[in-house]
């Protein structure tokens, strides 16, 4: 699978989680070399920011990517890295239902679980 087909899974289930369980704001910024590096979804649910990283199947975080989620994380938001799988799915669609009943706790552990049980997916490539 490639990122490009990881992004279309994750936009679809945005959108059908926007128009059954509650509206959300989706941003997909594109840079074309311009402008703040950032990642790339961008979501606010009932306030509360997500950040969102796309990766291919066995890709791995930039050393960039993990400085954006740090300070992202620093400023009180939530940070994932979505790779397609079910269980990448699964942790972000936990984390929107969390953020959109307003338990901001459960979405920020459910996110922390995800990013531990993954170390492979969260660890960076210097590359």
């Amino acid at each position: 699978m490639l990122e490009r087909e990881v992004k279309k899974q994750l936009k679809k289930m945005l959108k059908d989680f926007s128009e059954t369980e509650s509206p959300i704001y989706v941003h997909w910024p594109v840079l074309c070399g311009m402008g703040k590096p950032e990642l790339d979804c961008n979501v606010i649910v009932k306030g509360y920011a997500l950040s969102i990283e796309c990766k291919a199947p066995g890709e791995k975080l930039t050393m960039r990517q993990h400085e954006i989620m740090r300070m992202k994380i620093a400023a009180g938001g939530l940070v994932l890295a979505c790779d397609g799988s079910d269980e990448s799915m699964g942790a972000i669609a936990n984390v929107l239902f969390s953020l959109s009943t307003g338990a901001y706790f459960d979405a920020f552990v459910r996110a922390q679980n995800h990013c531990s049980k993954n170390k492979s997916l969260y660890g960076y490539n210097d590359g």
